[in-house]
C-alpha cells in the first residue's frame, strides 16, 4: 500500500512538472459540482459550498468560520522554483458603510471584513497577504464594498505582486509589492473568526498565461461594425423628404455624432393631415448619455444601442441573480461602446395583410394593425405610405432592394444581425 502512495505521489509531481515545462493552468477550482461541501474545503460547519446552477456562472465557498483554520483541507502546491501567477474572486461579507444619498458623505463607517492568503516555504515556514475591506496586502484602499472582486499574485521566487481589479477590470491594477524570506512552495486561503467572505474561481497558472483580463471582445463580436460610415448617404438639407411606399420600403441614417439632430417619421392620414413622430437621440442618465433613439409618444418607441441597463448599480452582482461575467464586461465599457449619434440606424416598414410591420434595427418595432389595441396603431394600419423627413445634417440612403432581403416573404422573415446592436 505504501508502495502505491508513492507511486501516485511520484505520478502526481511528474505530471505537475509537466505541467509547469508546457505552460498553463496547473490548479483550478470554480466549486460548481458540489453540494454543501467539497473535498478540497476544511470539514467545519462556518465553512459552506453554494451552487446555483440556474442564475450564477460559478459556485462559491463561502466562509464563516469560529475559529481559526486553513479554508482548504490542503495548501495549493507551487511548481519548484516558485514561479507561478494565481487568481481567485473573492466576496468580503462585512458591513458596507452608509452613504448620505444627496451629499454622498459617509453616515456610519462600515465595519470591515477580511481574509489572509497564507504562502509557505517547503521547510513549514509561512507569511500571511491581509485582503480586507479597508487594505490589500497592506496597502490602504477605499472601502470595498460587498460584491466579487478580482485579485491576483504574481509570485516569482521570493517576490510577491499583488494585483487587484473591481467589476472585472480591463487591466488589474498593481497595489502592493512584498519580499519573502523564502521561496513559496505551497499556499491556502486562512479564516478569521467572525469575519465573512467567500472565494471562487481559485487558479494557478504558469507564469507565461497573462493574469485575468476581461475585454468585452472576448465575448462578443467587434463592436466597431455598429459605426461604420454609411455607404452612399448624402447631408439631409432642411425641409427634405424620402417617400417610403410599396409593400416594402426603407432607409439607413445616422446623426454623424450630433446629439441635437432630429428625424420625422409620419404619413398623411385619413383627412388628409399629417401625422408625425420626431426621433431623438436620448441618454440614460446624466452620467451615460447617448445611448439610444427615441420616437417620444409614439408606438415606434426607443431602441437602444448601448446597454438597456445602468452598469454597476447597487448590488447588480450581490445574490443569486447577478449577471453572467460576460455581461459584465459589457456593462463596464459602456464608453467604449459607439454611441446612438454614430450609430447607423436601419428603419423598414412591410405591408402586411392588415397594416403594416415596421422594423428598426432589426427587431419589430411596431405592428399597424386594425386590431391592434391603441388607436394610433389602428389609424396608421390606413396608410398608403411613409415618409422619412431628415433634419438637417442627417446622413441618410435609401434602401435598395438588395437591402430589402429576396426571400418570399409570404415564408421566410430576414433577419439582419449585423444591423442590431444587441445581436452583439
Amino acid at each position: 500500500m505504501s508502495g502505491m502512495k508513492t507511486s501516485l505521489r511520484l505520478s502526481l509531481a511528474c505530471a505537475l512538472a509537466a505541467c509547469a515545462a508546457r505552460g498553463g493552468v496547473l490548479y483550478h477550482e470554480d466549486f460548481m459540482n458540489y453540494s454543501d461541501y467539497a473535498p478540497c474545503v476544511t470539514r467545519d460547519a462556518g465553512l459552506k459550498v453554494y451552487v446555483d446552477g440556474v442564475w450564477a456562472p460559478h459556485g462559491e465557498l463561502t466562509c464563516a468560520a469560529s475559529r481559526p483554520l486553513d479554508a482548504l483541507a490542503k495548501d495549493i502546491a507551487a511548481p519548484e522554483g516558485g514561479d507561478f501567477n494565481f487568481e481567485m474572486r473573492f466576496n468580503l461579507l462585512g458591513k458596507d458603510p452608509k452613504i448620505d444619498r444627496k451629499t454622498k458623505e459617509v453616515i456610519e463607517p462600515g465595519e470591515p471584513s477580511w481574509f489572509d492568503i497564507v504562502l509557505r516555504a517547503s521547510d513549514g515556514r509561512r507569511e500571511t497577504l491581509r485582503i480586507a475591506s479597508d487594505s490589500l496586502a497592506g496597502t490602504r484602499v477605499e472601502f470595498i464594498r460587498r460584491g466579487w472582486r478580482d485579485l491576483a499574485l504574481k509570485v516569482r521566487g521570493r517576490e510577491v505582486e499583488v494585483l487587484y481589479a473591481e467589476d472585472r477590470g480591463h487591466e488589474m491594477a498593481g497595489v502592493a509589492k512584498k519580499t519573502l524570506p523564502f521561496a513559496v512552495a505551497a499556499l491556502n486561503v486562512a479564516c478569521t473568526p467572525e469575519r465573512r467572505f467567500g472565494v471562487t474561481d481559485l487558479r494557478m497558472t504558469t507564469p507565461d498565461v497573462p493574469v485575468r483580463d476581461c475585454p468585452a471582445s472576448r465575448h462578443f463580436a467587434s463592436f466597431a461594425s455598429l459605426a461604420q460610415p454609411l455607404a452612399g448617404a448624402k447631408v439631409a438639407a432642411s425641409g427634405e423628404t424620402c417617400a417610403l411606399g410599396g409593400p416594402k420600403s426603407g432607409v439607413r441614417f445616422t446623426f454623424d455624432g450630433d446629439t441635437n439632430r432630429t428625424v420625422q417619421v409620419g404619413y398623411v392620414g385619413a383627412d388628409g393631415k399629417e401625422v408625425v413622430w420626431t426621433g431623438a437621440i436620448a441618454a440614460l442618465d446624466a452620467e451615460r448619455g447617448d445611448a439610444r433613439i427615441v420616437f417620444a409618444h409614439s408606438p415606434l418607441g426607443e431602441q437602444w444601442v448601448r446597454p438597456a441597463k445602468r452598469p454597476f448599480c447597487e448590488n447588480s452582482e450581490v445574490g443569486q441573480r447577478g449577471m453572467v461575467p460576460s455581461g459584465y464586461d459589457v456593462l463596464r465599457e459602456w464608453n467604449r461602446l459607439p454611441a446612438a449619434s454614430r450609430h447607423v440606424f436601419t428603419l423598414v416598414f412591410e405591408k402586411a395583410p392588415d397594416g403594416w410591420l415596421v422594423f428598426l434595427d432589426g427587431s419589430l418595432a411596431a405592428t399597424f394593425s386594425s386590431a391592434a389595441k391603441g388607436g394610433g396603431e389602428r389609424a396608421a394600419a390606413e396608410a398608403k405610405a411613409f415618409f422619412f423627413r431628415p433634419g438637417a445634417g442627417v446622413r441618410y440612403a435609401a434602401l435598395g432592394a438588395a437591402d430589402l432581403g429576396t426571400c418570399d416573404p409570404a415564408r421566410f422573415r430576414p433577419l439582419d444581425f449585423a444591423a442590431n446592436p444587441r445581436a452583439k
